[in-house]
């Protein structure tokens, strides 16, 4: 009787298990969460979500019916819930339903994005009078990472670190780092050693904190300027990593050639533009 149960027991388990790896298989986690907080539609891209099965067959979108039935009044706005199983919600996004007048895009543009905080893509020890320093000895910080602050200080640029780390109060000593890994935020420490080459204080980190290509304009709002492109996660080529844009600038861009896209390879199109005030089109908030 005992073994019955047993076997019943890990048949169970095998059972739970096997049905959680279709889930993971079958639901595109990182599309979900990458889904920006706000979106211009209607009620039917809700409909369409759940006929379509857009996020897979776990996923459904939801809304309070008597929460959209207030917005429709006052300012148009419904709030959807993306829900596993109709029960866990796991992204929240904000639906514009307010009609506008737009100029259709379709041109070609070159983009600056500022990260909010800077991306990590590789390390190397640091030459000190001493010999070389491996600043990540003690540290949790791993390629991938994104810096957020140093020493309580908040970071968004390669100069906001230099700044920080060569101030008085932190020269010679382990800092305190907060990184964000995936979802999850971590603090751990870092060693700020001499350079002798250059004479300033460096932490051996390899980061990059923006990036730079082309995309298509997609629209222009009629009534205030503003203007949409770009409908997608930004992922660091070095790093695999998305990008959290803080902001950035919109340029005129040249096409220098084209790769034609074919079925389960996207297309490509590669192009030159010159950044600068004086050049600038546009500013990405």
């Amino acid at each position: 009787m005992a073994k019955i149960k047993r076997y019943i027991v890990i048949s169970f388990f095998i059972v739970i298990f096997a049905f959680a790896g279709v889930v993971a298989v079958n639901t595109p986690f990182f599309t979900i969460f990458s889904i920006t907080e706000y979106l211009n539609g209607d009620i039917n891209v809700v409909n369409d979500i759940n006929a379509n099965k857009q996020f897979g067959s776990f996923v459904y979108a939801s809304i309070d019916k008597k929460v959209y039935a207030l917005n429709n009044i006052d300012n148009r706005q419904i709030k959807v819930d993306l829900k596993l199983f109709n029960l866990i919600t796991l992204k929240s996004f904000i639906i514009n339903n307010e009609e506008v007048e737009l100029y259709v895009g379709g041109d070609v543009m070159g983009f600056t994005l500022n990260g909010d905080g800077v991306v990590i893509i590789g390390s190397s020890n640091v030459e000190t009078e001493n010999g070389r320093v491996n600043t990540l000895i003690e540290s949790d910080i791993k390629k991938g990472d994104i810096i957020k602050k140093i020493e309580g200080e908040k970071i968004s640029s390669v100069a906001d670190i230099c700044r920080v780390v060569n101030k008085e109060d932190n020269k010679d000593k382990k800092l305190k780092v907060e990184i964000k890994r995936d979802h999850n935020f971590i603090e751990t420490t870092i060693i700020n050693a001499l350079d002798k080459n250059s004479g300033i204080y460096k932490l051996g980190l390899w980061v990059k904190d923006d990036v730079s290509g082309i995309g298509t304009l997609t629209y222009i709002r009629k009534d205030n300027g503003k203007f949409g492109a770009l409908g997608h996660a930004i992922c660091d080529n070095d790093t695999k990593t998305v990008y959290n844009i803080e902001g950035g600038d919109m340029f005129p861009c040249t096409v220098i050639g084209v790769k034609k896209g074919s079925k389960g390879k996207p297309g490509e199109l590669k192009g030159l533009f010159m950044q600068g005030n004086n050049n600038k089109r546009g500013e990405i908030y």
